[in-house]
């Protein structure tokens, strides 16, 4: 039973899509009413709607968002989503609330889904387009109600509260779940669980599991320090490194007994030079492009076997800060959907994740990179190194992860997104190639940081092998197209000769051209917390602070720095910290 009320629970959970501004429209397709036999003009305008079934419109995160609304005379019967290519997983949850909530409150004034921008303003937006098809007083549907403040909450108790529900918090509360009876609330300031780790590339590394006796390839905890000691070009945190070496196969082991759904019949490498092999998503096999479904794959399996172990999650539940008493901390400050309450715990693990959507930060910790676009969990606002402040924390790591892609809405991903990673050459603003071919596609971001405008251009010609894909490209407004390539310099106003000289040098030369604009891209953030080998929070004294605990792109700057080091990194350290977290917390509290 508590099985299956748990994949309920997870079910219910798991209706989400990122994102923290809409999404530009697209023209609306309005299907003629039908209109009750008999009912006159003047009736239809004394009632307030024209009754019968609209469509309408809007863009999505990654594609349109098409909605039917069904109207009687009087009121809004039915909000129904028809099509969306939004992501599954994230978008149902705008999808399921902002539909319900405009029938029930007869209103266009409701609040977006937290986490689910970009999906919740395309569902208001084309509901609010069939509606004014429908006659509707527009303006009087879009006055917000006024919401009761918040009350203030009892003081409630756990054994672990977890702050963060991406993969390195319910890695910690699978740990505790699976090896006592604790009591482990998680708390998540988003609509739903995941982070960052619903949305990353669907992808992680193993060592000492199963999965590399499988694959017949593994490293030791020395060729793993070296190769991210070389990669990063400076002296990690050997012992923590040590002990994600020895968690990772029993851990990983365990995930793969609890349905972790990963392709196991290819090999590839999380880097060339390393020993580190990857276990991807089966989705992202299934796809002519990477969608980007991979992450919420894995983060299915994961959340699911965080609940069946007995944690209580809570979404839209935001830490505001740590409470402490005698140097030691002693629980949080919540702001819940209703109340602002106190939880009082004997430990706290922090997932909070990085900091890529906070500008401020990124100015202070990584400032080359103001500017870069942030595609990576909603949440990323940096909280757990702001509440930590007042403690004397310090900051280890340098630079940011990342590659490049389109926007924020389609990234690197899907049939737009995915066209900045095959033009057949890259041209910077003055027309010139930079030296980008070749790399390793973390040191890309790099490379495209420094370009001017932060932006450059994926040029091709009509020798590419995706020509249907750039065409969808140029009809969706992501691709430019031109006859000449003097025509498409003008369009991008790039230097014009140099461009067609390094066209003609990479042999484009075939009309028509295409370009495809191309930004640096965050998947994530390097700096953060100092922790020790098993997860706790030093001061700048070198002092552990009493109960504290941190991980997952939290504490990136431990293990990896400058670049993104390889792939599934940041969903390994991620779950293997989580588990480390977990096993500390055991242990002292036994």
């Amino acid at each position: 039973m508590k099985k299956w009320m748990s994949i309920l629970l997870l079910v219910a959970l798991l209706i989400t899509t990122t994102g923290c501004s809409p999404g530009a429209a697209s023209p609306a397709t309005v299907e003629a009413p039908e209109q009750e036999q008999g009912m006159q003009e003047s009736d239809a305008a004394a009632t307030g709607y024209s009754a019968g079934s609209y469509r309408a419109t809007m863009m999505g995160m990654r594609g349109d968002v098409t909605v039917e609304v069904t109207v009687d005379e009087t009121s809004i019967l039915d909000v129904s989503v028809i099509e969306h290519e939004d992501t599954p997983g994230i978008a149902e949850l705008a999808i399921e609330t902002i539909t319900k909530e405009v029938v029930e409150e007869q209103s266009l004034g409701i609040d977006v889904v937290t986490g689910a921008t970009i999906t919740s303003y395309a569902i208001l937006g084309a509901t609010e387009r069939a509606l004014t098809e429908a006659g509707a007083d527009i303006a009087a549907l879009k006055v917000k109600k006024e919401r009761p403040p918040l009350s203030e909450g009892a003081t409630e108790t756990a054994d672990v509260v977890i702050v963060g529900s991406g993969a390195a918090g319910m890695a910690a509360a699978i740990e505790i779940g699976r090896n006592s009876d604790l009591s482990v609330i998680i708390l998540e300031k988003l609509a739903y669980p995941g982070g960052s780790s619903v949305v990353n590339g669907g992808g992680i590394w193993a060592m000492g599991s199963a999965f590399n006796d499988m694959v017949g390839m593994d490293a030791t905890a020395d060729e793993y320090i070296a190769f991210m000691e070389e990669r990063s070009g400076t002296t990690l945190n050997r012992e923590l490194m040590r002990r994600i070496h020895a968690v990772s196969g029993e851990t990983f082991d365990y995930l793969m007994d609890q349905g972790l759904q990963i392709n196991t019949e290819t090999l590839s490498l999380a880097h060339p030079d390393a020993k580190l092999p990857m276990a991807w998503a089966k989705i992202n096999a299934d796809y002519p492009y990477n969608t980007g479904f991979g992450g919420k794959q894995l983060m299915d399996t994961i959340i699911g076997s965080a609940l069946e172990n007995g944690a209580e999650l809570r979404v839209n539940s935001k830490v505001v800060s740590l409470t402490e008493e005698n140097d030691k901390i002693t629980g949080v400050e919540v702001e819940g959907p209703d109340s602002r309450y106190r939880i009082e715990a004997k430990k706290v693990i922090l997932a909070t994740g990085g900091f890529t959507r906070n500008n401020q930060l990124v100015e202070e910790l990584a400032p080359e990179y103001l500017g870069s676009i942030p595609y990576t969990g909603a949440g990323s606002h940096g909280d757990g190194i702001l509440m930590t402040r007042e403690l004397d924390t310090v900051i280890v790591g340098e630079g940011m992860m990342g590659l490049s892609g389109y926007n924020d809405n389609y990234g690197y991903f899907g049939p737009y997104g995915s066209l900045t990673r095959t033009p057949q050459m890259v041209v910077n603003q003055e027309g010139e190639q930079f030296g980008v071919e070749g790399l390793y596609y973390s040191e890309q971001l790099i490379a495209y940081n420094q370009q001017t405008g932060k932006v450059v251009y994926g040029i091709s010609d009509a020798t590419h092998s995706n020509i249907q894909g750039l065409e969808a490209g140029v009809e969706a407004g992501v691709v430019k197209k031109a006859d000449t390539l003097e025509a498409l310099a003008e369009q991008l106003d790039v230097d014009e000769a140099k461009m067609i000289e390094t066209a003609e040098i990479n042999g484009l030369t075939t009309a028509p051209f295409y370009s495809i604009n191309i930004r640096p891209l965050f998947i994530g953030s390097i700096p953060g917390l100092k922790i020790t080998e098993n997860t706790e929070v030093l001061n700048a004294s070198g002092e552990v602070i009493p109960n504290l605990y941190a991980v997952g792109e939290l504490v990136f700057g431990n293990t990896f720095s400058k670049w993104y080091a390889a792939s599934g990194t940041g969903m390994g350290v991620s779950v293997y910290t989580g588990t480390i977290a977990g096993q500390e917390a055991v242990q002292s509290l036994k």
